[in-house]
């Protein structure tokens, strides 16, 4: 009886919606959802049952339409299998779960769907599940003028000065952009009572730095930025539906860094003291593991004084030919130094290289974190190539 029925149902087509053999009467429509988006089961809000079974149909998918600004709640039920749950729209897919409601603005007119799937491989793979739908039409958003929402999808350009933009259980996330010719100083204030705010960088060279308060209040971030598009992410985040939203201002400042006394800093000399050796020819350098001393020379080429610039040094294994471009976050040894304008500043480290035998690229980066607004930012290090061999080969 096994054998027959395991046969039975391998001939049926996986996949497929209509009436189920198991009799499913998933969303109460007396059928079987369907396994996949493309024949996904049409539903309207409200609360909703179903059922998946191993292997014979370990999905079902349901579709719904949207209007743009609607909000959509979708929330699933506790389950004893523990299925996996989907909320997909046009442009992006969420998580949904049985601890919390999934929230979203609807960005325009289209086709959402709510997925659940079980494979049998990982899991029970059989149970009855609920979840529940609600649409609520919201009012049109106006985030800085634009007369719309600022999604991650479609940033709204911002302009200079303050505007007003707002965020809701349904819109947690707002993305703004604007374009920096020539090398400005930007500030950007957002005025909030909102609690767990986030503000953060997004360029592409410029990614994520961010500042954000628990509390609710004022927030500031400054930076400096050269012939590039900047983005900014505004957030709030959702603890077990417990979503606070509103109002705030958001103030856009840039001044031309040609019209700010700025500090400068340049590393001016990067020089690698070694015991020297005796040869019947002289003394000659000493290329063998020992500890080593590395001398760095700091120089403030700007009009106004560095203070705690963090500098750091790093051994890169091998010779890198652009060592730079990770930006001075790796080092091996730093200090904290104060710079006065129009002056230079000198420290050591010792380098012990017993076990760093090959060949070495020594990078000095002034600056390291980049918590200094400098005239110019690209000019902050310097690297020297060496070697390290072992006893007396040279």
């Amino acid at each position: 009886m096994i054998v027959l029925t395991a046969l039975l149902l391998s001939t049926l087509p996986y996949g497929s919606a209509g009436p189920s053999p198991l009799g499913d009467d998933d969303a109460g429509s007396g059928t079987d959802a369907g396994d996949y988006e493309s024949d996904a089961l049409p539903i309207v809000p409200g609360a909703y049952t179903g059922r998946l079974s191993p292997v014979l149909d370990p999905a079902d998918w349901y579709a719904f339409n949207v209007t743009a600004g609607q909000g959509i709640t979708a929330r699933a039920e506790p389950t004893l299998f523990g299925p996996d749950w989907y909320l997909v729209g046009p442009q992006e897919s969420y998580w949904m779960s049985s601890r919390r409601d999934t929230n979203v603005l609807a960005d325009e007119d289209a086709t959402w769907y709510i997925g659940v799937e079980s494979y049998w491989l990982y899991s029970a793979g059989a149970g009855d599940y609920g979840f529940s739908l609600t649409l609520v039409d919201l009012p049109i958003q106006n985030d800085a003028g634009s007369g719309r929402d600022a999604t991650r999808n479609d940033p709204v350009a911002l302009p200079d000065g303050t505007s007003n933009a707002t965020l809701n259980k349904f819109d947690t996330r707002d993305q703004f952009v604007f374009d920096v010719i020539g090398t400005e100083l930007i500030q950007v204030e957002i005025t909030t009572n909102m609690t767990d705010f986030k503000i953060a960088w997004l360029s592409s060279a410029e990614c994520c730095d961010s500042v954000s308060d628990g509390g609710g209040g004022d927030l500031f971030l400054e930076k400096t930025f050269t012939d590039t598009t900047v983005r900014l992410s505004l957030a709030i985040y959702e603890f077990f539906d417990e979503v606070s939203g509103g109002d705030y201002q958001i103030t856009l400042v840039r001044t031309t860094v040609e019209e700010l006394p700025l500090p400068d800093l340049v590393i001016t000399s990067l020089v690698e003291h070694r015991r020297p050796i005796t040869t019947d020819f002289g003394e000659a350098p000493n290329n063998v593991n020992e500890r080593r001393l590395i001398e760095v020379e700091v120089t403030n080429q700007g009009a106004q004084d560095a203070e705690n610039a963090h500098t750091g040094v790093s051994f890169i294994w091998g010779h890198d030919p652009d060592p730079h471009r990770y930006g001075g976050y790796w080092y091996d040894a730093s200090r904290t130094i104060d710079v006065p304008a129009g002056e230079s500043r000198t420290f050591t480290v010792i380098w012990d290289t017993t076990f760093e035998i090959g060949d070495y690229t020594i990078v000095a980066t002034a600056d390291i974190h980049d918590r200094i607004l400098e005239a110019e930012e690209e000019n902050n290090g310097a690297h020297i190539y060496t070697y390290v061999r072992v006893g007396g080969l040279l």
